[in-house]
């Protein structure tokens, strides 16, 4: 969903994707370079490309009165390039080095990365200090930006799944910052300014704060010298900030809103137990096989879902919301909601048998030593580790603990974790009327009122 989702961090990227091999096959070393960064290295002699990820703790746009997401849009705009050159040219530029970049930021992290062939990654990294150091943020390419942003906006929605999300934003924030942003407010994009983005620059991209990964076949004088050349231009010190907290409520109501659209979107949820689980492992196991269970009942048994689905995603170090969700032609939609129901509830008194664990387990340890085999996940795994703040050998030990994981405590999870929450239910449809809910509503807003 547009507006709940671009605030919401899957599970998979931040939490279990923090994967790893046995640890015999994961060296990981603390370094400093000659100019005084600390960073992490890895040596992957098999590795095709080098690759440095990096980022900042961020909760700068936060902390602004007007809550206007600065950094995502510094970030935006500064990867349109550097002063001096053309959009075109950057990319160009970027695609003669044969390298991947990026540079975005979340309401908690700025994150960037480089990787590409060892032997022109030396220029990828010229050309990512420039555009880190030097970008052209001039105000036509900002003004042209949010025009594209604010026509997606209004083209995004019509469509039900992001109806759904604007709802959940109004059920499960209250008035705020974290509501604004989540609802992709088209008056926080009148705040966006070039004089803010410089701003938020001057406060969050120094060399202090920074964490660093470096991962490939190079060895770590090598990386050491490369670090200094991408960074060597920060400032030492920012602005500071503030430390912002995400203010979350629960919700338990039924919400039905009448839209003209072509499947009913319908979707329970609630905030979880899980919160700041190291890496939500069971969280992921639990909700694969939920999401196949889904499946069976509602598409293979109905005949009535385009999509089914079962997650955790995660707000902030302490709130992570659990949801189960279908798409669904109109006339099916009231038996695929009482489906929906029914195996949600059986898996919240049930649990999940050691016969389903045992295959997502496997795929899961095996999927994750093939991912590992690339400089740019374990460097990026490993970067995502140090902002969290997660035991040093996080990383390394993740086969010990995943092989620990039995039926026995995902479904203690699920009791503590699940169990006996607060979960409200959202159905986006042509026809309300069909359906038993507290609150039938003409707009997302109107969902404020049901609570």
């Amino acid at each position: 969903m547009r507006g709940f989702r671009a605030i919401l961090l899957p599970v998979l990227v931040i939490f279990v994707g923090f994967l790893a091999p046995a640890a015999a096959q994961l060296v990981v070393q603390d370094r400093v370079t000659p100019g005084g960064i600390p960073f992490r290295y890895v040596h992957l002699p098999n590795s095709k490309s080098q690759a440095i990820q990096f980022g900042w703790h961020d909760g700068y746009a936060l902390s602004l009165p007007q809550g206007q997401l600065a950094g995502n849009w510094a970030t935006t705009l500064m990867m349109q390039g550097p002063a001096g050159m053309t959009r075109g040219e950057f990319v160009e530029d970027v695609k003669d080095t044969q390298a991947q970049m990026a540079l975005n930021s979340n309401l908690r992290n700025t994150l960037g990365s480089v990787f590409g062939p060892p032997d022109k990654f030396e220029a990828a990294l010229a050309l990512y200090n420039k555009m880190l150091i030097h970008p052209a943020l001039g105000q036509e390419r900002l003004e042209d930006l949010l025009r594209n942003r604010r026509a997606a906006i209004r083209q995004a929605r019509v469509k039900a799944e992001v109806l759904a999300g604007d709802i959940r934003s109004h059920l499960f924030f209250p008035e705020g910052v974290v509501r604004r942003n989540s609802l992709g407010d088209d008056a926080l994009l009148d705040q966006v300014t070039v004089k803010g983005i410089e701003a938020w620059r001057a406060a969050v991209l120094t060399r202090d704060g920074l964490k660093v990964v470096a991962a490939g076949p190079g060895s770590a004088e090598s990386f050491a010298g490369q670090i200094d050349q991408l960074f060597k231009d920060l400032p030492d010190k920012g602005a500071g900030m503030r430390k912002v907290e995400f203010s979350v409520r629960d919700a338990a109501r039924s919400v039905a809103l009448k839209a003209d659209v072509p499947q009913t979107f319908l979707m329970i949820g609630g905030w979880s137990g899980f919160g700041r689980d190291p890496e939500l492992v069971t969280a992921q196991l639990a909700t694969k096989i939920l999401r196949e269970r889904l499946f069976k009942a509602i598409r293979e048994k109905l005949g009535a879902a385009y999509g089914a689905s079962a997650q955790v995603s995660t707000l902030g170090a302490d709130n992570a919301f659990f949801s189960v969700s279908a798409a669904v032609e109109h006339d099916k939609a009231v038996a695929a909601l009482d489906a929906l129901r029914s195996e949600l509830t059986r898996f919240l008194a049930e649990g999940v048998t050691a016969d389903e664990l045992g295959p997502e387990k496997a795929k899961l340890l095996s999927e994750t030593r093939e991912s590992l085999r690339r400089s740019p996940v374990v460097a990026r795994l490993l970067r995502n580790a140090m902002l969290e703040e997660f035991p040093a050998d996080h990383v390394q030990t993740y086969d010990a603990r995943i092989a620990q994981v039995s039926a026995e405590k995902v479904n203690d999870d699920i009791r503590k974790k699940l169990a006996g929450r607060a979960f409200a239910t959202v159905i986006v449809t042509p026809s309300p009327e069909m359906f038993k809910v507290d609150c039938a509503i003409a707009k997302p807003s109107e969902a404020e009122a049901c609570r």
